[in-house]
């Protein structure tokens, strides 16, 4: 029997079969409900999975969620799997506006962190958080001691009382006794030393049975002093508190958070400076040739702002100015790396260096590859600095900016559960660590000497650190 009829105009019009029996009406029904059931679960999976990762900074800072299960449940993509013990730090800590709990501003293309960060780093508070605050913890977390790869200790300064009650209070803690003896103390971490230098000489301070427990942790730094007791003196009687195979240099803390405007507009300056511009020397030629270009009414295409840390009359805050410049000048800090070098990458501004402690010899993990795609090396015995930078074509701005977008997310500290940040570098970092006997090998093994600009007398015609 056919279902076509004629149409007074004598086309054929075509019934819906499913019209025709109480059977198929019944299963089209029953089509409908098992589509829509698979939508709404579908969508309920999807939005469950998003709901924590993609809630925004401002909304996670003020959220209640208390649940874990979203961040724990599955682990298996983690590089290692990570707890933090406790000991009271939330508590004692819950109502400081530090890490992932700072207050922040919106700019135009950024976030801004308000709040005051320590001039040692910050990192140690997100760190802290990441792995402990059920708003913001990596999925990486477990929640039991005995399932972790590795283990953080709650301490975010050099406070020599705070590490010694810590540490014994893990020793005669029923639970922990054990998952702090089971890796003779390798798989232990140490966030709180900040500079090598000056973690070594809080070890000096500790209680002998504090030191002998935290001597074999990894130690958490922004800088690898160790390379000015590297090549022939890496294992220097005198620095005895540190495993140089247990140090690990992460970024320091930025305040700039989710950087959103175009890498390629063209910015007002062309390089700018801000920090204290007497040592290293070859600061005060920065300093003077940037503020000659500043004042050139015919170039005025270097922004110089405060070099005295003791005079703040800076007429433009630091984020603006490396928002506004193309390239900064980013010369060695106290030991090699500064955290002005994250305030700009954050940015997407190129950093000009002068010695390989500032980035290439101290975060190969972070930079990966050629640190040369990701800033520029400048010899400051030239009396053309500004000339040397006006010479980079284009192009290879484009290419540094589009390389430094890329690395932008893996040198700073996001609030995504599963962002694939510097807390993740950190953990691909310990993964090879523990693959290798729980010890960091040394990335440059036939490096002797160091490259530097200024190899002036008081440092023996050598690099700074390079004895």
């Amino acid at each position: 029997m056919s279902n076509a009829k004629k149409s007074p105009s004598g086309a054929v019009r075509h019934r819906p079969i499913f019209l025709h029996s109480r059977s198929n009406i019944s299963m089209f029904i029953a089509c409908i409900i098992a589509i829509l059931l698979s939508v709404t679960t579908t969508y309920h999976n999807i939005n469950s999975k998003n709901s924590l990762r993609y809630l925004n900074w401002e909304q996670k800072k003020n959220s209640t969620i208390t649940t874990t299960s979203d961040s724990t449940a599955n682990t298996s993509s983690c590089p290692v799997k990570m707890f933090v013990y406790d000991l009271g730090f939330t508590n004692k800590t819950m109502r400081l506006k530090k890490g992932f709990h700072a207050e922040t501003m919106r700019k135009k293309d950024y976030t801004f962190i308000t709040s005051e960060l320590s001039t040692e780093g910050d990192h140690p508070w997100f760190i802290l958080h990441k792995f402990i605050s059920s708003e913001y913890h990596s999925h990486c977390t477990v929640k039991e001691a005995k399932d972790a790869d590795f283990l953080i200790l709650p301490l975010y300064d050099r406070d020599v009382e705070e590490v010694d009650r810590v540490v014994h209070a893990l020793e005669h803690h029923s639970e922990y006794n054990d998952t702090l003896f089971r890796r003779s103390q390798k798989d232990h971490i140490l966030v709180n030393f900040h500079k090598t230098k000056w973690g070594w000489s809080m070890t000096k301070s500790l209680k002998n049975r504090t030191k002998e427990l935290t001597i074999p942790m990894v130690k958490i730094v922004v800088d690898v002093f160790l390379w000015g007791y590297s090549f022939e003196h890496r294992k220097r009687t005198d620095m005895a508190e540190i495993n140089y195979d247990r140090l690990l240099a992460m970024p320091y803390a930025s305040h700039i958070r989710e950087y959103s405007g175009d890498i390629h507009e063209q910015r007002p300056y062309l390089v700018s400076f801000t920090g204290n511009g007497n040592y290293p020397k070859y600061r005060k030629k920065i300093v003077q040739q940037c503020h000659d270009a500043m004042v050139d009414p015919a170039r005025g295409d270097c922004y110089l702002a405060e070099t005295n840390r003791s005079n703040p009359t800076k007429t433009i805050t630091f984020d603006s100015m490396y928002a506004n410049s193309t390239f900064f000048f980013s010369p060695g800090g106290d030991t090699g790396p500064r955290k002005g070098l994250f305030d700009g990458i954050a940015l997407n501004s190129i950093p000009i260096l002068f010695e390989e402690t500032s980035l290439d010899v101290t975060y190969p993990a972070y930079f990966p590859g050629n640190p040369r795609d990701y800033s520029i090396f400048l010899n400051s015995d030239s009396e053309d600095l500004m000339g040397q930078i006006r010479a980079i074509p284009m192009s290879r701005i484009k290419e540094l900016r589009e390389n430094i977008a890329r690395v932008r997310d893996s040198v700073a500290y996001l609030p995504d559960a599963d962002a694939q940040d510097a807390t993740w570098v950190m953990m691909k970092e310990l993964e090879r660590y523990k693959r290798n006997g729980y010890k960091f090998m040394d990335p440059f093994p036939n490096k002797t000497t160091l490259n530097c600009v200024d190899k002036e007398e008081e440092f023996h015609g050598n690099c700074r650190f390079a004895q």
